[in-house]
């Protein structure tokens, strides 16, 4: 069996949940980086082959592309060995399904949209009119694949229509409050999710916890009326998984250096000899400094 390839960036949310389930499961894995803000790589022609939707991540396995993320975190658990993310347990499994799919519904990129303000408003703005000439230009070209390439740009008309509405961001808070009044419930009563091993359930609620918490909603648990989610919080955030598989729960301006540095070969080796020497150049000066 051959070790799977995925087509991966680095702070996209859905590519943070399969990373979290190949970390967890402690399969090895190939990464291919895929440079979805400087470049829209995943609108190339050759990319959108292997995921028609113009998404990421795709995982690439045996010759066969699986293109949703809980989809590949299934196929990551039913074709690799390794601690079990669905449990075998029939009731079980039907909880970690119920937290599955209750996390999966929740329009997480609309929130982001909607919450940008003042020049993140901006940039996002601008950054979808780049998208949509990208994408209008490539059907153009494209005709095989223009129905994919229309269907993208009428998506991102829609979240364009959305960036910094106080009214789409307020009805998704007030869905989260719900949400996480639920979460305080069950971790009340459970270690984890499903029960009390971790499973596929624990995987999405980790990446959406963070990505809460990057967007500063972090108050939404830590209010004082929540100590089981805000202790079920740290209790992911302290897993080696969560570093591991670099989940985000800070704004990741080290994201697009990730892509860059993730597509040329022997990149992060080089920069970490800059940095060696660097840091040799300034303690020899601070020497010179003390010794003088």
């Amino acid at each position: 069996m051959g070790r799977p390839v995925l087509y991966h960036y680095p702070a996209s949310f859905s590519s943070q949940i399969v990373r979290l389930a190949l970390v967890e499961k402690g399969v090895r894995w190939r990464s291919k980086i895929v440079d979805i803000i400087g470049a829209h790589a995943h609108y190339k022609p050759k990319y959108m082959e292997l995921n028609p939707n113009g998404v990421v991540p795709t995982l690439v396995h045996d010759q066969k592309e699986i293109i949703d993320c809980i989809a590949i975190a299934i196929y990551i658990n039913n074709h690799f060995p390794g601690p079990h993310l669905i449990p075998t347990d029939e009731r079980r499994r039907d909880l970690m399904e119920q937290w599955v799919n209750l996390q999966q519904r929740f329009p997480e990129r609309e929130l982001l949209y909607s919450m940008m303000s003042g020049t993140r408003a901006t940039i996002a703005h601008q950054d979808l009119e780049r998208r949509k000439k990208t994408l209008k230009e490539a059907a153009n070209k494209h005709e095989e694949l223009s129905d994919y390439y229309e269907a993208k740009y009428d998506d991102l008309s829609s979240l364009d229509r959305i960036i910094g509405s106080e009214a789409v961001a307020n009805k998704h808070q007030l869905t989260l409050r719900s949400m996480i009044d639920m979460l305080e419930e069950v971790m009340r009563k459970s270690t984890w999710l499903a029960g009390d091993e971790y499973s596929l359930a624990d995987v999405v609620w980790t990446v959406l916890l963070a990505r809460l918490d990057m967007l500063g909603l972090s108050k939404l648990w830590e209010d004082g009326g929540h100590p089981f989610v805000s202790g079920y919080y740290k209790s992911v955030k302290a897993r080696p998984s969560f570093k591991k598989a670099k989940i985000y729960n800070r704004t990741p301006w080290s994201s697009y250096a990730d892509a860059v540095l993730g597509r040329i070969p022997g990149a992060r080796l080089v920069l970490r000899g800059i940095i060696i020497v660097i840091a040799g150049f300034a303690l020899a000066q601070i020497l010179k400094i003390v010794f003088a």
